[in-house]
């Protein structure tokens, strides 16, 4: 035993003398090797010496540190009875099995070298190993061995557990059309050449996990059962096309250097948390027919894609969950079936989005998810819920056509553009759509029916909405709440919601009323920064206080509709007719001081719009009622306004008989029927002009304070004729100027009775008690 150790480490030497002047004359490793195989060989253990060895080492114990020719190692493993262990050995010449056959015994070769055979006729490169098509009917292990050539396994079959963890293989490992009937552990594999296991078939669980690989082609590879490839760097030339995982498939903390295209089935569960791709990661159905993909359900949890994920066209049965992802190239999910749950949450989402025409029959969720590109879900089905709470969206998110199921969540998201213009084809949406607490620059709906309840409660629509996270989407060209032609069936919520920027309601009906409590419209000004406008609009039921309502001198006479399609008129009805509307409905709920508003404001502004037309007798007609009824009483709506006027004219007349007339006041009662106090409608004004003949009857002092009384007597009169009520004791005489006294009371006379006029109605128009009791009687 010691001859053969001595002899062994003595060939070794010289072995090792040969790599060595290989890397001084600077040789590549494969060189090097072959180099030190016709030194090596020819003093590595033979056949007889081999065998000799391993019983020497004892049944059960490795042969350790030895040098061994490889074709006598091939030797003794055909013929050998019992397991062949070999630990920390240099084996020269590769291990070459010159017929495909049966090797019936155990192998383990662990820690050690093998080094490639020379080149001869049959093998045209220098190999580590060749076993193709060999079966190996017990266990194989080659954990921790340094294959310094290629090493060909392929169609070979494995029928017991295998192992080659740890393996490092320098240059090409092969297993392509193998077959694993054991547990194939490949835990720890370092492959810096190309690694095939095309069309390999793993019946037993197969580990790659923490294995670096430059090169692994998994074409149309079949793992029955569990594949682990848990923290494996993947290098620039993975292919995992047609590849088929029926058991659970790991990829938990592994890495790609480059984009991946998983055609393939993942009949069970796939996971792949903390998995960071390069490029793309693209996952295809394999079954053209049925298209099915990811059988168990999938699960990216804190994955990173720098390119674009892709999950179009995919049938899958179970749950998918893609939580804190982040995907730098968006997210294509076009025509797919989801029959699981489906969970995109607290992801950021880099590119444009794709869901159209995808159908999620499970609780769907995006919420608190950051998409900073376009995201469209247009033709979406959705037959449980959208839950979109708190989702971030820098760009557009168009809805057109989809079902969003029964209830449809935004609270709390911020959306940047809200398309829902349905040009083609009308948008039917049952869903409850819940936007409370949402933060929208612009809203966009047109030809959209919706038939369940919409809240806008605490919402923000119109001017800037932030940012998600440090991305801030391109502010849109007309920011605001835009709708035209849509019909809301059930009830619409917008309390304390705050409108901005551009408002326009064109062609809208709200069947169930709409309720804008303290809700805030937008501030208008001269400027284009913001725009309210209301046409042909019906609100049945409107909860609002017209003086939330932005100030209608600034209304545009129709609504705006942004990419409306070519040839589509904006014409709508004129502001005043909007207003009408809008009085019609505060004088049916009783807010009477809201109609009123809306009459005046109706009222300037059809004299507005007259005045633009030319003179017509239209405006003639409103340019007298301007005079003798709106500048005095608003229209009968502002009834400070008439009280102000009638105070005046009272003032001013009584100023003029002060200082013109001659004021007589005779006294009590010497004609009973003049001193009574009652209604004067009837009273002429030559009834006022009566004068008295003597002070004695006029009952005036001749000296003391008669400029005071006379100022008193003047108001006494003046207030009898234009109020029409009151005692008539006093009459006036005289003229101001060519004037005659006479005139001056038939002018007050009739002024008189326009005031009482504006007065009676204004009253009526803005007391509630006395509207009750006019609108009763009529």
């Amino acid at each position: 035993m010691t001859r053969a150790v001595i002899h062994i480490a003595h060939r070794a030497l010289l072995a090792g003398l040969v790599v060595c002047a290989g890397l001084a004359f600077g040789l590549s490793p494969s060189a090097q090797a072959q180099a030190a195989v016709t030194e090596a060989v020819s003093g590595a253990l033979p056949g007889a010496a081999l065998r000799q060895a391993l019983r020497d080492a004892g049944p059960g114990r490795p042969l350790r540190g030895a040098t061994i020719n490889g074709d006598a190692l091939v030797a003794v493993i055909r013929e050998a009875e019992h397991p062949i262990h070999i630990d920390g050995a240099t084996i020269v010449g590769g291990l070459v099995w010159p017929t495909a056959g049966p090797v019936p015994v155990e192998i383990k070769i662990t820690d050690s070298t093998i080094q490639p055979s020379a080149i001869t006729r049959r093998l045209t490169a220098g190999t580590a190993i060749s076993a193709r098509g060999v079966t190996f009917q017990a266990p194989v292990d080659f954990t921790g061995t340094t294959f310094l050539g290629p090493a060909d396994f392929g169609q070979a079959r494995f029928q017991k557990k295998t192992a080659f963890r740890n393996v490092r293989a320098v240059e090409g490992l092969r297993f392509d059309g193998a077959e694993f009937d054991g547990h194939a552990g490949f835990q720890g594999l370092q492959a810096e050449g190309a690694l095939g296991f095309a069309k390999a078939r793993f019946a037993d669980r197969a580990s790659f996990s923490k294995a670096v690989l430059a090169g692994a082609d998994f074409r149309e590879t079949q793992f029955a059962a569990s594949a682990n490839f848990g923290g494996v760097t993947f290098g620039a030339a993975a292919r995992f096309t047609g590849a088929r995982f029926e058991g659970t498939a790991r990829f938990d903390r592994a890495s790609f250097a480059e984009a991946q295209i998983f055609d393939n089935h993942f009949i069970g569960r796939a996971t792949f948390t903390d998995t960071t791709f390069a490029g793309n990661a693209v996952f295809r159905a394999g079954d053209a027919q049925t298209k099915a993909q990811f059988g168990g359900g999938a699960t990216f949890f804190r994955t990173h894609i720098d390119g674009y994920a892709e999950f179009n066209h995919l049938s899958i049965p179970g749950a998918l969950a893609i939580i804190e992802a982040t995907i730098d190239g968006g997210l294509q999910m076009a025509f797919t079936t989801m029959n699981g749950s489906f969970a995109l949450t607290r992801g950021v989402i880099g590119g444009p989005s794709n869901f159209d025409r995808s159908t999620f029959n499970g609780a769907a969720s995006f919420d608190a998810t950051a998409f900073h590109a376009e995201t469209t879900v247009r033709a979406a089905r959705f037959a449980a819920s959208a839950v979109f709470q708190g989702a971030c969206f820098a760009d557009t998110l168009a809805l057109q056509n989809s079902d969003l199921g029964a209830y449809a969540d935004f609270r709390g998201a911020t959306i940047n553009r809200l398309d829902l213009l349905s040009h083609r084809e009308p948008t039917l949406l049952q869903s409850r759509l819940d936007l409370r607490g949402a933060a929208i620059a612009e809203a966009a709906f047109e030809d959209v029916i919706f038939q369940g309840p919409v809240d806008l409660s605490d919402a923000r629509v119109g001017g800037v909405v932030p940012a998600c996270g440090d991305t801030a989407g391109t502010p849109p060209e007309r920011p605001g709440l835009h709708l035209r032609f849509v019909t809301f069936e059930d009830a619409v919520s917008a309390q304390r919601a705050t409108f901005s920027g551009h408002v326009a309601m064109f062609g809208t009906k709200f069947a169930e009323g709409v309720d804008f409590t303290n809700a805030v419209f937008p501030t208008l000004g001269g400027g284009d920064d913001a725009s309210f406008s209301l046409a042909y609009s019906d609100f049945g039921d409107l909860r609002l206080r017209w003086d939330q309502l932005p100030d209608p001198w600034y209304w545009r006479p129709a609504a705006v509709s942004p990419n409306r399609p070519a040839g589509a008129s904006d014409a709508g009805e004129p502001v005043s007719s909007t207003l009408a509307t809008l009085e019609g409905l505060f004088r049916a709920r009783q807010l009477l001081a809201d109609a009123n508003a809306a009459t005046y404001a109706r009222k300037r502004i059809a004299l507005r719009e007259a005045r633009a037309g030319g003179w017509t007798a239209d405006r003639l007609q409103q340019e007298i009622e301007w005079l003798l009824w709106g500048v005095t009483c608003g229209y009968g709506t502002k009834i400070g306004w008439i009280i102000g006027w009638a105070l005046l004219l009272n003032l001013v007349f009584t100023l003029i008989y002060w200082r013109w007339a001659r004021i007589d006041r005779r006294p009590h009662p010497a004609v009973t029927h003049e001193f009574s106090f009652r209604l004067r409608l009837l009273d002429l004004p030559g009834h006022y002009g009566i004068a008295a003949d003597t002070d004695a009857e006029r009952g005036v002092p001749s000296d003391g304070p008669r400029q005071r009384h006379k100022l008193v007597d003047a108001l006494r009169v003046s207030s009898v004729i234009l109020f029409k009520v009151g005692y008539r004791d006093t009459s006036v005489s005289g003229a101001v100027g060519p004037v005659g006294m006479g005139t001056v009371v038939a002018v007050e006379w009739v002024i008189g009775f326009v005031v009482l006029a504006a007065f009676t109605v204004t009253l009526s128009n803005t007391q509630p008690l006395i509207n009750r009791l006019v609108s009763g009687v009529l």
